[in-house]
């Protein structure tokens, strides 16, 4: 286990300027809403049952499983438990490269922004990223055109956790190495076994 740099950060306040179909209500308990027009362009959001507006925690999983990781779903629940909205996003199969897949993460992310009042958010954001989770959560904070689409920046980030670390390098390019060396924000790396070590991490960040 290894924790870096704790710097908290601020957010802008824009949420970006994009054109998908509004959504609704606050969510409370676990719902499911489409952040885009193609199939498992989706994430399932669970509420903060705190009072007042809530940090967000965006939970990437490993490429085989998305947000249907049930132990990855019940860390999203004790953080929630916790005063913490989670919002665990889909991931587009097949076809579809890794580098559509960090893209989505950051239009969920601009998505879940414009809504922040709707759904009471503060604007503290962390990512939680598990397997090839992890490797999109880093190049995040990395890599400032995913989050500059959007109208933020890997500043904005206020910290990350990175879990079993998917270590393949990626010839064209996109791997977070190809970005410097240096981690955005507050890191905790660690295994899928230290899971509860993350959450505590989390929940002392935000």
């Amino acid at each position: 286990m290894s924790i870096t740099g704790m710097t908290r950060r601020g957010l802008c306040a824009t949420g970006g300027a994009l054109v998908l179909a509004s959504v609704a209500a606050p969510a409370m308990g676990q719902t499911r809403h489409a952040y885009g027009p193609f199939a498992r362009q989706s994430l399932i959001l669970l509420g903060g049952r705190g009072s007042g507006p809530q940090p967000l925690v965006l939970m990437l999983g490993r490429a085989e499983r998305g947000a249907a990781d049930s132990r990855m779903m019940a860390s999203a629940r004790r953080l929630n438990a916790r005063g913490i909205t989670v919002a665990l996003v889909d991931r587009r199969a097949g076809r579809h490269s890794f580098n559509a897949h960090t893209s989505d993460v950051a239009t969920a992310l601009g998505w879940l922004m414009e809504r922040r009042e709707a759904l009471a958010l503060d604007g503290r954001i962390a990512l939680w990223g598990e397997g090839s989770g992890a490797t999109a959560a880093l190049l995040l904070g990395r890599d400032r055109r995913y989050l500059s689409r959007i109208g933020l920046n890997p500043r904005d980030l206020w910290g990350m956790v990175l879990l079993d670390e998917d270590q393949a390098r990626d010839a064209t390019l996109t791997h977070p190495s190809a970005y410097g060396t240096g981690d955005p924000a507050a890191v905790f790396r660690g295994t899928a076994t230290q899971v509860r070590d993350a959450e505590a991490f989390i929940s002392g960040l935000l």
